[in-house]
C-alpha cells in the first residue's frame, strides 16, 4: 500500500478558477440572508455563548468548550466561524450517545465536538455555496454544505436557524443539530448505503477498498491524509442498464473474471476511473481534467450548462445532487446518474502548483493566516536542499515558502504563495505524472536572474529569461517536449547570476501537431 501511495504521490493539480457561477436549481439558489439580533459586537465568541442572555440557548455548548479547554482560545484569537448548536441539538445528542450532561464527556472528545464545528476565517452565509465550506474544520476536515429550499445544511443533517451572528472573533451560525465528526472512510460510508450495494462490490473484489479505506499513511515524519473523490453509482442506475449483479457488471467490462484485480484488467480499469485523487466537493470542481488515484488516465470536468463529466458534444454523465457532496475523513462520495466507462486517454492542459506536495499541506505552516513580521506575510525558510522534500531539492542558502493570508500584492499567483530563493542558488521540482504527448511548458515566475533549464536532466540549449517581462508573474518559457511515457517528470532552474525568484507554478499546454 505504502508503495502505491509513494509511487502515485497525491498532487491536487491547480488550474485558473473557472468564473461561471452555478446555480442549476431552484432549490439551490442563493437566498437574501434573514440576520441573527446581534446582543453586541464587541463580544467575542465564548462571551457570547456564555452570555446569561442566551443561556436558554446556548449553555450546553458553552458547558462543552469550557469542558474542552478552549475558553480562552475562542475568547482572544479570530476571526473564527461557529456553528453553534442550540440546547436542544445538545439535549438530543446526549441522548444519542448516551450522555447524562458535558461532565460525563472525557476533554478529548469535548474538544473534538467544539473543533469539529470550528473553521478558522470568517465565513459569512452569503459565502456559503452548494459543496463544501472555503476551508477546513479545526480537525482538518470539509464541512458539506447545501440547500433546501432556502435553508443551509451543513453536512447534511444540521440546519443554520440564525445566521451571520457577528462577534468580535468572528460569526456565529447556530444550528439545530450537533454537527457530529466523520470518522469513516470513502468505502465504509458506500457500504452503509444500500443503494449502492453493486458498486461497493466492485471496488471490494478489486482490491481497491485496500487503498480506499487508508485514512492517513506515514510521510516522512508527517502524518498524511489521503483525499479521494468517488463517482459512485446507484444499483438503480446499473438497473436501468440491465446491470443486476456484480458478475454482470463484470462481464460487461472484462472477459477475464478471475483477473479483475490485475491493474490491466477491463474491469479493474473501470472501477478504478471512479476513483479520483484528491478531495473535491462540487464547488470546487472547475473545468479541468482530474488525475484518478494510479495517474494512468484523468476524467474531464466541464461546467457548461451543469457539472459535466467527460462531455463529448451534448452527451455527458451528470451529478445527483442529492446523493453527492458526502463527507468522508479521507474524502467526498458523489453519485452520478449514469454510467461512466474510461476514456481512452488524451493530453490535457496541467498548471501544476509547485508548493503543492504533501510535505507542505501536512505541514503547521501552510496557507496559515499568522504572520510574522509588520509585512503581512508568512517566511518559512529551509535550509536542506537534499532532504527537507523528497520531490523539491536545491542549492544555495534557504529555500524560502511565501504566503500571503490576504490579497496577494502582486497578480497572478494562482493560490495566494509560492517558493523563493536569493543569491546563486538551482531549484528543481518533480511534478506528478503527465499523459503522454506534445506539451509546452511555460514556468511562472517573477522578475530574476536568467537560468539555466534542465528538463528530466537534460541541459537545454536556450535560457530561461526571468530578466525579461517586468515584475509581475508572467508565463516565461522553459521549453517543448514530445514525451512518448505517461510519467513524472523534473524541472530545474539554475542561475547564472545572483538574484531572486519567486516561482509559482508551471504550465503543460499540449501542442497539437
Amino acid at each position: 500500500m505504502r508503495a502505491f501511495l509513494k509511487k502515485h504521490f497525491y498532487i491536487r493539480l491547480s488550474f485558473p478558477l473557472f468564473l461561471s457561477s452555478l446555480l442549476l436549481i431552484s432549490s439551490c439558489e442563493k437566498v437574501n440572508p434573514v440576520l441573527a439580533d446581534v446582543a453586541s459586537q464587541e463580544q467575542t465568541i465564548v462571551q457570547y455563548v456564555l452570555d446569561e442572555k442566551n443561556s436558554d440557548k446556548y449553555s450546553l455548548f458553552g458547558e462543552i468548550i469550557i469542558r474542552a479547554g478552549l475558553k480562552n482560545l475562542l475568547s482572544v484569537r479570530g476571526p473564527y466561524t461557529l456553528f453553534l448548536p442550540d440546547n436542544d441539538a445538545v439535549r438530543s445528542y446526549f441522548a444519542e450517545h448516551g450522555i447524562g450532561s458535558s461532565q460525563e464527556m472525557s476533554q478529548e472528545l469535548s474538544k473534538e465536538l467544539v473543533y469539529n464545528h470550528l473553521v478558522d476565517i470568517a465565513i459569512e452565509s452569503g459565502d456559503i455555496g452548494l459543496g463544501a465550506l472555503a476551508k477546513l474544520n479545526a480537525l482538518g476536515d470539509y464541512l458539506s454544505s447545501e440547500f433546501v429550499g432556502s435553508d443551509i445544511y451543513i453536512n447534511k443533517n444540521s440546519r443554520i436557524n440564525d445566521r451571520d451572528v457577528f462577534v468580535a472573533n468572528g460569526v456565529i451560525h447556530a444550528v439545530d443539530k450537533v454537527v457530529e465528526p466523520v470518522y469513516d472512510d470513502v468505502l465504509t460510508i458506500l457500504e452503509s448505503k444500500q443503494n449502492y450495494s453493486i458498486f461497493t462490490e466492485g471496488l471490494k473484489r478489486t482490491g481497491l477498498q485496500d487503498t480506499l479505506k487508508l485514512i492517513e499513511f506515514n510521510y516522512g515524519k508527517f502524518k498524511a491524509r489521503t483525499r479521494y473523490t468517488i463517482y459512485s453509482v446507484a444499483d438503480e442506475v446499473y438497473q436501468a442498464a440491465g446491470i443486476n449483479s456484480i458478475d454482470e457488471l463484470i462481464a460487461m467490462y472484462t472477459d477475464e473474471p478471475d483477473k479483475i484485480s490485475q491493474h490491466d484488467n477491463g474491469f479493474f480499469t473501470y472501477m478504478e476511473y471512479h476513483c479520483v485523487t484528491g478531495t473535491f466537493f462540487l464547488n470546487h470542481l472547475q473545468k479541468r481534467a482530474y488525475p484518478i488515484i494510479s495517474n494512468e488516465n484523468f476524467i474531464s470536468v466541464s461546467l457548461d450548462n451543469d457539472y459535466e463529466l467527460n462531455k463529448t458534444g451534448s452527451d455527458y454523465t451528470s451529478f445527483n445532487l442529492a446523493g453527492s457532496n458526502i463527507p468522508a475523513k479521507n474524502g467526498v462520495i458523489h453519485s452520478i446518474n449514469d454510467l461512466l466507462p474510461a476514456s481512452v486517454p488524451v493530453p490535457w492542459k496541467v498548471t501544476f502548483d509547485i508548493t503543492d506536495y504533501i510535505d507542505f499541506r501536512e505541514s503547521d505552516f501552510y496557507k496559515k493566516r499568522e504572520t510574522l513580521g509588520a509585512s503581512g506575510f508568512i517566511f518559512q525558510k529551509f535550509t536542506d536542499g537534499q532532504n527537507t522534500f523528497e520531490y523539491i531539492k536545491w542549492t544555495g542558502d534557504y529555500l524560502q515558502y511565501y504566503f500571503n493570508p490576504g490579497d496577494w500584492k502582486a497578480p497572478d499567483y494562482i493560490n495566494g504563495d509560492c517558493l523563493n530563493m536569493a543569491g546563486f542558488w538551482t531549484i528543481e521540482v518533480t511534478v506528478p505524472r503527465i499523459m503522454k504527448g506534445k506539451y509546452l511548458i511555460n514556468a511562472f515566475t517573477r522578475v530574476g536572474p536568467d537560468c539555466l533549464i534542465y528538463i528530466d536532466g537534460v541541459l537545454q540549449e536556450h535560457l530561461y529569461k526571468m530578466s525579461e517581462g517586468g515584475d509581475n508573474v508572467i508565463a516565461r518559457y522553459i521549453g517543448t517536449v514530445d514525451w512518448t511515457e505517461s510519467s513524472t517528470h523534473t524541472i530545474k532552474l539554475s542561475s547564472i547570476n545572483s538574484g531572486l525568484i519567486f516561482w509559482d507554478r508551471l504550465e503543460f499546454t499540449p501542442v497539437n501537431n
